[in-house]
């Protein structure tokens, strides 16, 4: 939970910047040049995607395209840092639960079966057998709702990149007059 809470924070930190990013004030300082729009960025990842963009932009539309593509995969990589943990934790709980389960139910039929056992010895086994099943569950069920918010949060945030390149890859082609890329 650690793990997933780390990434919460990161991704709630990119996010809350690239959703203030205002496409229009992106292009402004650009001009037909392509110097400075992206100096006044935050840091975080919109900034990153913008600048590895913005280093093509003396190359066309089509270099800043695969220039895009590019950035924006680094910065998805390392948005999802640390979710296949977490993707590993949510499915190895349950079955470490249950395998708990089994073999405190392996032992109690054992002791059934050399002693013998009344039937509250036998609830009081079973109930104990349990408690692993419930902490696995524990442990699984939160891990995949955080694992879902996070893929969730990492979708939206690359649609976001995704808007900031196409909208300046089209100015750098209005620029060109529309006849690269």
């Amino acid at each position: 939970m650690a793990l997933a809470m780390d990434r919460l924070w990161v991704l709630y930190r990119c996010t809350l910047v690239s959703r203030q990013l205002d496409l229009n004030q992106l292009e402004e300082p650009l001009g037909s040049h392509g110097t400075g729009g992206h100096a006044t960025l935050p840091p975080g990842p919109a900034a990153r995607v913008v600048q590895g963009i913005m280093a093509f932009w003396d190359k066309g539309s089509g270099a800043m395209r695969e220039a895009a593509e590019i950035a924006i995969r680094e910065e998805l990589f390392l948005l999802s840092k640390g979710l296949s943990t977490i993707e590993w934790a949510a499915r190895i709980a349950p079955m470490l639960g249950l395998l708990g389960t089994v073999l405190g139910m392996v032992d109690m039929f054992g002791a059934i079966g050399t002693a013998g056992a009344s039937s509250g010895a036998v609830a009081l086994g079973i109930r104990k057998a349990l408690y692993t099943t419930v902490a696995g569950l524990c442990c699984a069920i939160p891990a995949s709702a955080m694992l879902r918010l996070l893929d969730h949060l990492i979708d939206a945030e690359e649609e976001r990149l995704r808007r900031i390149s196409h909208h300046l890859i089209l100015h750098r082609m209005r620029c060109e007059g529309g006849t690269q890329g």
